[in-house]
């Protein structure tokens, strides 16, 4: 379970964490190691308040 805020609650089934190699330029260890990690997220799962759907679409489009 995470908690981004105060009562907002997002239950384990509806998340994705997922660690990967990092590309491009960096330290000694960039290429070796992983570094990178991606957290993705079933917004259709959450039982959140609907005001807040435009702002999620909006950082899922990259704006």
């Amino acid at each position: 379970m995470l908690e981004p805020l105060p009562g907002w609650i997002v239950p384990d089934d509806a998340y994705r964490i997922a660690f990967a190699r990092a590309s491009g330029p960096g330290g000694q260890n960039v290429n070796k190691v992983e570094t990178a990690v991606e957290l993705r997220v079933n917004l259709h799962a959450l039982d959140w308040p609907p005001g807040c759907w435009p702002g999620w679409r909006a950082l899922a489009a990259g704006g």
